[in-house]
């Protein structure tokens, strides 16, 4: 019952993600060759997540500001961090850490807008 769209600034990997969902006929799976800086100043992406997940990014704060304009009051962003690393408590303007999750496969920081 959620809907997920899938932004990949990398033409190729989009264009396999896009295959990916019809030939799974995923029909509330989406994705968009955009990168996330554009992504953010398209209408219809502003406002409109409940959760925005990165991966590979390296720091969440520099991607903060890209990624909250896209999220839905009270919206979350996770990412992965790198363990070694302490997540900082705000990044962006409102992006608060909600929690951390250090695991086998690797560290996930998540932050919350609104808090």
């Amino acid at each position: 019952d959620i809907d997920v769209t899938m932004i990949e600034r990398r033409e190729k990997r989009a264009l396999f993600l896009e295959r990916a969902c019809r030939s799974l006929q995923l029909e509330n799976a989406t994705a968009v060759g955009l990168d996330a800086r554009d992504a953010a100043r398209r209408p219809e992406f502003v406002g409109r997540f409940d959760l925005a997940v990165t991966m590979g990014v390296g720091d969440p704060g520099d991607i903060a500001t890209i990624v909250e304009p896209m999220l839905r009051p009270n919206g979350r962003f996770a990412s992965t961090v790198a363990g070694a690393t302490t997540s900082r408590d705000l990044i962006g303007s409102q992006l608060r850490l909600e929690r951390r999750l250090d695991g086998k496969f690797g560290c996930h920081a998540i932050y919350r807008s609104g808090v």
